[in-house]
């Protein structure tokens, strides 16, 4: 793990956080485990009002955005995301730390001072948990070596994604979704949805003033 000097971070002490393992979600308050609960179950019944802090950083340099295209092996699979991201493991011990330990992961480098857009998250949708606080960043500090989680990444403008957002799987992307067990049904309703992520999609509208 990447050694960075802990920052304070107010806003995500206000939150619980939780770790994603093997199928499992630990579920801890004041960095004590206090709980257990299959991936799945989490975040409903009694375990609703646990929240599930998230990091995410955009690259962006010389108007070009890097994203990364996910593996069709994962959630969200063949769709945009920001450049880096994932859920804060409650062993981090600042954001700062949290997103580098996901670029490591998912980009094989880290990236180039990377700054907190603000200090409260934000809440792509009412009835999820999730609470995204966004890094900016204009680079990384080595080679992009992209990790299993990541297909490809790709430096793309803003009217690249736009005509991304709406473009269709490939005949190629098609057979390998469907290789991975998805039917024609459901790839129809993924690009219903648009090729980005639902947050990447929120930070283009919101934050960066995209219209789709």
């Amino acid at each position: 793990m990447i050694k960075l000097n802990p920052q304070p971070q107010k806003e995500i002490e206000k939150y619980i956080y939780t770790w994603h393992y093997k199928g499992l979600r630990k579920i801890a308050g004041e960095h004590k485990v206090i709980g257990e609960k299959l991936y799945h179950e989490a975040g409903k019944g009694k375990e609703a009002q646990y929240i599930h802090p998230i990091v995410a950083a955009m690259v962006n340099s010389h108007g070009k955005y890097l994203l990364q295209l996910r593996s069709s092996k994962i959630t969200n699979p063949l769709k945009y995301d920001f450049s880096t991201a994932g859920h804060v493991n409650y062993e981090n011990s600042s954001l700062e730390e949290a997103i580098q330990e996901e670029s490591g992961e998912e980009l094989g480098t880290y990236l180039k001072n990377p700054v907190l857009f603000n200090e409260k998250p934000f809440i792509i949708k009412a009835n999820l948990k999730h609470r995204i606080f966004i890094f900016h960043a204009k680079g990384t500090q080595g080679k992009i070596n992209p990790g299993v989680e990541v297909k490809r990444v790709e430096w793309l403008t803003e009217k690249q994604i736009h005509e991304i957002n709406s473009k269709p799987y490939s005949k190629a992307e098609v057979k390998e979704l469907m290789n991975e067990g998805y039917s024609k049904e459901k790839i129809a309703e993924f690009e219903q949805k648009g090729r980005l992520t639902s947050g990447l999609q929120f930070y283009f509208e919101k934050i960066a003033g995209m219209k789709f």
